[in-house]
């Protein structure tokens, strides 16, 4: 079946059931249908399908059947489409593998929704920037099999002695402008000596043919890029010349540098995210050295009283490990004698929304106490959730309780 017009339809080739899942539904929040399959055998049944199929997001590793570039191979075949790989493997050899299978893109796994929906409207950019080129090569073919590129004959000295008509439908000069003329005035000055150096070599030995690129200057004084074959018949008892067939390639050569463009934008990208990677990775180890390495204890509960989390330095304090912390009421750890003062000290702090404090005992897991200095704020979460944070610091055991129970502060 075909997507809704206007929508551009992928296939998601993912293993990873969840996964699949979630960038299924990132995707077409951004518009696009996506069909999902998990298996290599499974994304060339689907192309194979009544299914249009616009681009294919593959992962490399697809568990035990064939892998992502065996499967890109194999549908390349016979589907000319635009192929993205998306894995976690960063290795060099791995996408050098997948470049030669196909160049539409590379995106490493965990990118954001933004980051590949670039990637794709990348990957359209280049097909349809090839797909002129395929077209264009194609329409080239059928001209000249009806109309003949421009045709000449340059002699030895360097003078030409023919020029076909239609020079002057792609360059603007007429024959009798050009016969008789020095064949090098047409050549832009800056390619002049390379050009030379070409023909000097040619004409060390008979029958010798080479292909060569240059800017072509034509008789309004613009420059064209010109494809030229020139073939060395300089003895030939007809031709008694160097003959010369050539086309204009400037549309092609637009073509190449726009997809050469494209390559550097994409490249660019690819490196963003990675330093970006870079940039998150050193936060999430900043994260760790301030929060869990901190010299006092930090625990999150929320409007219950239930942890939430808490650092290792809690975790330590109480004498457990931080999973084992997590979805238990803190009040567990509070000696019972003094469960009033933390029961007023939360009263407080949801009543007044301002930071409340107070002094109490606790208990750690295996039943020593101790006394503390607890200070606790409400503040709100990025999902919407409010929670007490609450900071413990263990008294010294000769110090006394500045704050008795039922007056939190």
């Amino acid at each position: 079946m075909a997507a809704a017009q206007g929508k551009r339809t992928l296939l998601l080739v993912e293993d990873e059931v969840i996964i699949a899942l979630a960038e299924k539904m990132s995707l077409e929040k951004y518009g696009y249908t996506v069909i999902s399959v998990y298996t290599g055998e499974e994304a060339i049944a689907a192309t194979e399908d009544t299914y249009k199929i616009d681009l294919i997001l593959m992962d490399i590793d697809l568990g035990k059947g064939i892998d992502g570039t065996e499967t890109a191979k194999m549908i390349l075949e016979s589907h000319d489409l635009p192929v993205v790989f998306v894995s976690s493997h960063t290795e060099q050899e791995i996408v050098e593998k997948t470049e030669k299978i196909t160049s539409y893109g590379y995106v490493v796994k965990n990118s954001s929704i933004t980051v590949l929906d670039a990637s794709i409207k990348m990957a359209f950019k280049l097909f349809e920037a090839r797909k002129s080129i395929s077209q264009s090569e194609l329409k080239q073919k059928t001209m000249i099999a009806n109309i003949s590129d421009v045709i000449g004959i340059l002699g030895v000295d360097g003078i030409m002695k023919y020029a076909s008509p239609n020079v002057e439908k792609w360059f603007g000069w007429l024959p009798e402008d050009l016969v008789g003329t020095d064949g090098w005035l047409t050549i832009h000055p800056d390619d002049l000596e390379r050009i030379k150096k070409v023909f000097r070599v040619l004409l060390g030995e008979d029958n010798a043919s080479t292909m060569v690129e240059y800017r072509y200057v034509c008789k309004d004084g613009a420059c064209r890029t010109i494809e030229l074959t020139a073939t060395n018949l300089v003895n030939d008892p007809v031709l008694g010349g160097v003959l010369l067939n050539y086309h204009d390639i400037t549309g092609r050569k637009q073509v190449e540098e726009n997809l050469r463009t494209h390559q550097i934008e994409l490249q660019m990208q690819n490196d963003e995210l990675r330093d970006k990677q870079a940039d998150i990775e050193a936060l999430r180890l900043r994260y760790f050295d301030l929060y869990d390495m901190a010299p006092v204890a930090y625990v999150s509960l929320d409007v219950t009283g239930l942890i939430k989390g808490a650092n290792l330095t809690a975790a330590n304090l109480l004498g457990v490990t931080r999973h084992d912390l997590e979805k238990i009421s803190f009040s567990k750890f509070i000696d019972a004698d003094d469960q009033d003062i933390y029961y007023l000290l939360r009263k407080r702090l949801f009543d007044t929304g301002g930071p409340q404090h107070c002094e109490l005992r606790m208990l750690r897991k295996d039943g020593t106490v101790f006394p503390a200095y607890l200070k606790a704020v409400k503040v709100q979460e990025e999902t919407g959730a409010t929670v007490c944070r609450v900071v413990v610091v263990e008294r010294e055991r000769n110090e006394s309780l500045e704050i008795r129970k039922g007056d939190p502060r």
